[in-house]
């Protein structure tokens, strides 16, 4: 499941949310995380209207926190994987 992830470098709450979801993968290897830096790639956060970072997109699912909670953000990825489990089964 590809997941991706509008951050920066420089800004504290993308990093948290990058060790959490390096966390994440170990557990759930089956995640293709694309990092996408908004300091060398502006135009695609322009295009997909990310205006508050850090936001993660999963499929059409976008989530964006001012103040990331772990819980939450494991919460969106885990729903997120059971969604597409659950679509593999229907189709």
């Amino acid at each position: 499941m590809k997941v991706q992830v509008y951050m920066t470098a420089i800004c504290p709450r993308c990093l948290y949310i990058s060790r959490i979801l390096k966390e994440l993968n170990q557990i759930h290897p089956e995640l293709e995380i694309e990092y996408i830096e908004m300091l060398t790639d502006f135009k695609r956060f322009t295009e997909a209207g990310i205006k508050i970072f850090p936001a993660i997109v999963i499929g059409d699912d976008m989530r964006a926190w001012v103040m990331p909670k772990k819980s939450e953000i494991v919460n969106f990825i885990e729903q997120s994987i059971s969604s597409s489990l659950s679509e593999a089964e229907i189709g």
